[in-house]
């Protein structure tokens, strides 16, 4: 898995300043599950032990759907 900081996976993909204050990142009280650009967290994948799921989806004018999505069959 990939253990590298945040800042370090922007440092190393190039990512100005500007880039980093507008990336959209999705965390919780242990950290970020998903980061735009990068993907999620090993420890947010989807696995065959999923029971829950959120949908999130941001359009160009900012404006979020927040969809939860339950079950994995």
């Amino acid at each position: 898995g990939c253990t590298k900081s945040l800042k370090k996976l922007c440092n190393e993909a190039g990512l100005s300043g500007r880039q980093r204050k507008r990336m959209l990142i999705l965390a919780d009280g242990s950290g970020p599950l998903w980061v735009e650009g990068f993907g999620v967290a090993e420890s947010a994948a989807v696995s065959a032990c999923t029971r829950h799921a959120l949908e999130l989806t941001v359009t160009e004018d900012g404006e979020e759907d927040l969809s939860g999505k339950t079950g994995c069959n």
